[in-house]
């Protein structure tokens, strides 16, 4: 990957674990979540009328408009309910091995070949995610909050590869308005559900949803431009990563979570596999 694209990455998997903070501190996850998304969508529709983007898809750009959405209904569902069950350092490397199911489905579904230096790094990216959460926190050995975050996990992946080909058609604008457009009904009607109480937490829960939400769409546009240049999702997903170390310092710095020495040092595998992402170009 070249190191231009590996450091508009970097900077996004650095947002990344941010929102994923102020959800987590809110008294009700999913009223934060859908706060989030409805902030996303009205920034990418600001975002596209003074860029002049036009909003409505073309016929060619459904297909991958509606994956994106399933995948994005499911991690949003799943990544609220681990939220509000398990600690943040725990259940974040489960989620983030999206790079195994999109590898396997570029490797089965779309006939794609990937060298041994970016499988390695791979890997070692996800073997130290890996190690990371081996250290439970408080909720990880409860199947039901590990099920939610293996859900998410899957949705990730999903909408991955499906932005990666949206972007071969549309603007990031487009993808993004329409991709959380779609899914935040169905997030609302899940939540339901299952269980999750939806309260929006008076002024204080929509000034840090609102804020989430600016967060996210800075983190989500900037995967999304890599991939309109030329990443490959594989490797995007897998540099992405980095988001992990930052997980478990803010996990533990802001939330009190446990295990901070154990989980740095399996930060390293993390960043070895990152390093050889970036030299496999």
């Amino acid at each position: 990957m070249p190191p231009s694209l590996a450091a508009l990455v970097l900077l996004s998997a650095a947002l990344h674990p941010v929102w994923n903070v102020l959800v987590k501190r809110d008294a009700s996850p999913a009223g934060s979540f859908l706060i989030l998304g409805t902030t996303l969508v009205g920034i990418g529709v600001v975002q596209a009328l003074i860029s002049g983007v036009a909003l409505w898809p073309s016929e060619a750009v459904w297909p991958a408009l509606l994956a994106s959405a399933g995948g994005q209904m499911l991690y949003g569902t799943a990544l609220a309910l681990a939220l509000r069950r398990g600690d943040l350092s725990a259940y974040y490397p489960v989620v983030r091995a999206s790079p195994v199911a999109v590898v396997a489905f570029g490797w089965m579904v779309e006939g794609r070949s990937y060298g041994a230096p970016l499988l390695v790094g791979i890997a070692l990216v996800l073997a130290g995610g890996f190690l990371l959460q081996a250290r439970p926190g408080k909720r990880f050995d409860d199947p039901p909050t590990l099920a939610a975050a293996v859900v998410a996990m899957l949705g990730s992946a999903v909408y991955s590869v499906a932005d990666g080909r949206a972007m071969q058609l549309a603007a990031p604008e487009l993808v993004l308005v329409w991709a959380q457009g779609l899914a935040l009904p169905v997030e609302l009607l899940a939540f339901r559900l299952i269980g999750m109480p939806v309260r929006l937490g008076g002024r204080r829960g929509l000034l840090s949803g609102m804020t989430a939400g600016a967060i996210a769409y800075a983190s989500y546009y900037l995967i999304l431009l890599v991939y309109q240049l030329g990443g490959s999702v594989a490797a995007v997903t897998s540099v992405r990563q980095a988001s992990i170390p930052l997980s478990v310092l803010m996990g533990a710095l802001w939330l009190g979570e446990r295990n901070l020495a154990a989980r740095l040092g399996a930060s390293l595998v993390v960043a070895a596999g990152i390093v050889l992402i970036v030299l496999n170009r």
